[in-house]
């Protein structure tokens, strides 16, 4: 008898209700787990089964993780035969807000972490062709699998009276909608049919909208996806503007398939995402300028044909090509086809919540873990006493449970208190392969024992050779001591652990730079700063060497960037500052 093919999603999302969570994970597993012998656990970073579950999964799927303690558990797997798939499902190298710019990985540590779990792990998963494009390079094992709808709305009817247009989803979106507002301000001014509903934040609409003709134009506060999907049953059309970035570049076409499920016409940007299945005139209509922008919903306003005929060919599109269960089959071949060795699996004691018609659950929260939640948002809001105080309840309530004890350490850590040492110690105990308990023990020793700091760097290096981040660390003492050749040594050795580690290049830079070697420390500044688009020091430092070997031109662009990431960071205002005196006030040509 065949064995039944065991899938485990590993995610960080908390929020259920987001579509990235939806799209991504929540419906893809329901509809694996409907195909037979196929089973979908899905279960947190944070929970206290995650270890157990990610060696006991025939295939184990990394969401975009970037978790240091995730380094061992892809090289077990490896070492055991299993299968592990790693998803990108953003371009983590483009300045954008949340992701980029001030986002988690403007932390040089976790982009270089996601792009060497990409390149160790058996297949990469990607949402669309630009992160193919973009990523494709890590893996070569890299298959496209798109975000579908699980549902369908029901299909309408043009009206011949009012037509309502609108759009929907986040801040992040504010320049894509700034560059088209006008657009619709334009086209509803000629056309008294034309009405425009927004649904988000009430600030954005309030700065993009606030001038459209007052009792045509409604506002509704975010929501869940059904919200969401409510709203859209309510569009004649829906607008997705996007400007042509490198990280619009790699989005899903996730806004189409919302607006043709929907029966709105999809009126789209056209750019790569959109360009895939949206054919013009037949399932969608796309624009390039804010011109053509008005002219189509000029034309939307008047033309009750050719909004039915649209909307009956996105609906057709989205029926016939885009349904989740349509793909569930495709997506556990490909995963089946990973696998190369069985495994023992003994579950008990996982408690696992089915999903209805499916096998496919999700790890329940135990009361530590919801405990270690709520210490985190009580961190989050500026409450580290409080946080404490849980996190050391969350300890009490299961024993072996490694992550309290880290928190508390990460919690005192931040204050710089010699307290932290002794948590990151015990998490380390609790959990001898969390590389960053033992990592982050070395931090908090290494301005008062050296040698107990480098020592606990090592033990993080005998549980993986490929933890890059210790590598630096030890480099990093001895550049202070100034041991140049020595540090040298182990910054290289971080690059050898890991390729696309920011600060072993950006460290090598400042020590050519220290000891006079200005061709290396060009290449080395430059990989640090191409490595990380969203690193401001490596940014900023790259820049002040150029600037100081007389390359202001050269150097504009990533003090540019640097002031991008954070206007307010002294060194990249004092080095905008000093190109522009040395040039009397103006931008280098």
């Amino acid at each position: 008898m065949k064995k039944e093919l065991l899938i485990v999603n590993a995610v960080a999302m908390q929020s259920v209700a987001t579509g990235d969570y939806v799209y991504r994970v929540e419906q893809p597993a329901a509809a694996l787990g409907k195909l037979p012998e196929t089973a979908v656990i899905t279960v947190s970073t944070i929970s206290p089964f995650f270890g157990k579950l990610c060696l006991q999964a025939d295939v184990l799927v990394l969401h975009l993780l970037t978790e240091e303690d995730l380094l061992p558990v892809i090289e077990e797997r490896k070492r055991r035969g299993l299968a592990t798939v790693f998803e990108m499902s953003d371009n983590i190298l483009a300045p954008h807000p949340g992701v980029g710019r001030r986002g988690w990985f403007s932390d040089p540590l976790h982009t270089a972490s996601a792009l060497q779990y990409a390149g160790l792990a058996d297949a990469m998963q990607v949402t669309g062709e630009g992160l193919k494009k973009m990523f494709g390079f890590l893996n070569p094992h890299t298959a496209v699998l798109e975000n579908q709808v699980a549902r369908l709305g029901a299909p309408r009817a043009a009206g011949s009276g009012r037509v309502r247009i609108g759009w929907a989803g986040s801040v992040g979106h504010t320049e894509d909608l700034f560059s088209f507002r006008e657009a619709v301000a334009a086209a509803m001014a000629e056309n008294p049919a034309l009405e425009f509903a927004f649904m988000g934040n009430a600030g954005q609409f309030e700065q993009l909208f606030s001038r459209l003709p007052r009792g045509r134009a409604s506002y509704r506060p975010a929501g869940a996806l059904s919200d969401y999907l409510e709203f859209l049953d309510g569009l004649d059309a829906g607008i997705a503007p996007l400007l042509e970035t490198p990280y619009n570049l790699c989005r899903s076409d996730v806004k189409f398939i919302e607006y043709a499920s929907r029966g709105a016409v999809p009126v789209l940007s056209s750019i790569l995402p959109y360009q895939i299945h949206g054919r013009h005139g037949e399932n969608a209509l796309l624009f390039s300028t804010p011109g053509e922008l008005a002219s189509i919903l000029e034309v939307l306003a008047r033309d009750s044909g050719l909004r039915q005929k649209i909307s009956f060919g996105a609906y057709d599109y989205a029926a016939r090509n885009r349904m989740e269960d349509q793909h569930a089959r495709p997506r556990r071949e490909f995963y089946a086809g990973l696998r190369c060795a069985e495994v023992p699996r003994d579950l008990s004691g996982v408690p696992l919540a089915a999903c209805e018609g499916s096998r496919s659950f999700n790890v329940t929260r135990t009361e530590a873990e919801l405990l270690l939640i709520r210490g985190i948002e009580a961190e989050a809001q500026g409450d580290a006493q409080t946080a404490r105080e849980i996190y050391a309840e969350a300890e009490r309530a299961a024993e072996g449970y490694y992550l309290p004890a880290f928190r508390l350490g990460h919690s005192l850590a931040r204050e710089g208190s010699p307290e932290a040492a002794g948590h990151f110690e015990r998490a380390a105990r609790k959990n001898p392969r969390s590389i960053r308990s033992l990592r982050c023990l070395g931090d908090a020793l290494r301005d008062r024992d050296r040698e107990a700091a480098v020592a606990a760097y090592r033990s993080a290096l005998n549980v993986s050779a490929a933890h890059a981040p210790s590598f630096e660390a030890i480099a990093s003492l001895c550049e202070k001591e100034g041991e140049w050749e020595r540090a040298a040594e182990l910054y290289q050795c971080a690059l050898r652990a890991n390729p696309y580690s920011s600060r072993a290049a950006l460290g090598i830079g400042n020590i050519c730079r220290r000891t006079g070697l200005s061709g290396e420390a060009n290449k080395f500044f430059e990989a640090a700063a191409e490595m990380a688009p969203n690193f401001q020091e490596a940014q900023i430092a790259y820049a002040e060497f150029l600037a100081g070997t007389g390359k202001e031109r050269e150097a504009v662009p990533y003090c540019i960037r640097g002031l991008e990431i954070d206007p307010s960071w002294e060194p990249a205002v004092s080095l905008a500052e000093r190109i522009l005196d040395k040039n009397d006030g103006k931008k280098p040509k």
